[in-house]
C-alpha cells in the first residue's frame, strides 16, 4: 500500500516536470520556427512550427490524446519538412550557378527562363564579406566575365529599382521580396554587362543578377 502511495507521488512529481519540460519545447519550436526557417515566407513558420510545438507538447507531457491525432500530427509535421525546408533547400542549391563559401546561409536563388527574350538567374545568400567577395571571381569564372572597379554605395536605393518581377508578369504578389539590394546602407556594386553583384559589407549579404 505504502508502495503504491509512493508511485502515485512520485508521478504528481514527474508530471509538473515534464509540463514544464514540454512548455520549454513548445518556445523552442516557435522561435526556432521564425529565426531558422524562411524568413521570407512566414507561412512556412506557421505550418511547421505549430503543428511541431503541439506534438512536441503531447509527447513530452505524456497528454492524453487520440492515438490518430499523433499519427496525423507526425504525418503533417513530416510533409512540411519534406516540401518547406528539404525540397526548397534542394532547389535553391541546384538552382545556383556556383559553389557556395563555406559561411553561406540563407541561400535563396531562381532560375528561370524568361520567355523568348532570356534567362534570368538571382542568387543571395548571407556570409562573411570576405567570402562574398571572394565569390566574385567564381562569377567570373562562371559566365566568363571581367568586373571593373566596385561603384560606393553609400546609403538605400529605391526598393522598386532591384525588385524581381518574375517573367510572367508585373504583380506585386509575384514579386520575390528576399532580392532587394536596395536595402543596402553600405557596400558596392559590380557590373559587367548583364551581369550585376551587390555586395552589402554592413550585413554581410551578396546579390547576383545575371539577365540574357
Amino acid at each position: 500500500m505504502n508502495e503504491t502511495v509512493a508511485q502515485t507521488d512520485k508521478r504528481k512529481r514527474l508530471f509538473p516536470l515534464r509540463k514544464f519540460c514540454a512548455v520549454v519545447w513548445v518556445f523552442i519550436a516557435l522561435l526556432g520556427s521564425v529565426y531558422q526557417l524562411d524568413t521570407y515566407s512566414p507561412l512556412l513558420s506557421v505550418v511547421l512550427g505549430v503543428p511541431a510545438a503541439l506534438l512536441g507538447y503531447l509527447l513530452i507531457s505524456d497528454q492524453r490524446h487520440e492515438r490518430v491525432l499523433r499519427y496525423l500530427l507526425i504525418a503533417w509535421v513530416f510533409l512540411a519538412i519534406v516540401f518547406g525546408v528539404v525540397l526548397p533547400t534542394v532547389f535553391n542549391r541546384l538552382s545556383c550557378p556556383f559553389e557556395l563559401p563555406s559561411s553561406a546561409t540563407r541561400l535563396q536563388a531562381s532560375d528561370r527562363i524568361n520567355g523568348f527574350t532570356g534567362a534570368d538567374t538571382r542568387v543571395t545568400f548571407h556570409a562573411s564579406v570576405t567570402d562574398c567577395y571572394a565569390t566574385l571571381a567564381k562569377v567570373e569564372r562562371i559566365y566568363r566575365v571581367r568586373f571593373g572597379p566596385g561603384i560606393p554605395i553609400e546609403k538605400p536605393s529605391a526598393s522598386s529599382r532591384f525588385t524581381f518581377v518574375p517573367p510572367w508578369g508585373n504583380s506585386r504578389r509575384h514579386q520575390e521580396h528576399w532580392f532587394n539590394p536596395g536595402e543596402i546602407e553600405e557596400g558596392e556594386c559590380f557590373r559587367s554587362g548583364f551581369i550585376q553583384v551587390w555586395i552589402d559589407t554592413k550585413r554581410g549579404v551578396f546579390y547576383m543578377d545575371a539577365h540574357f
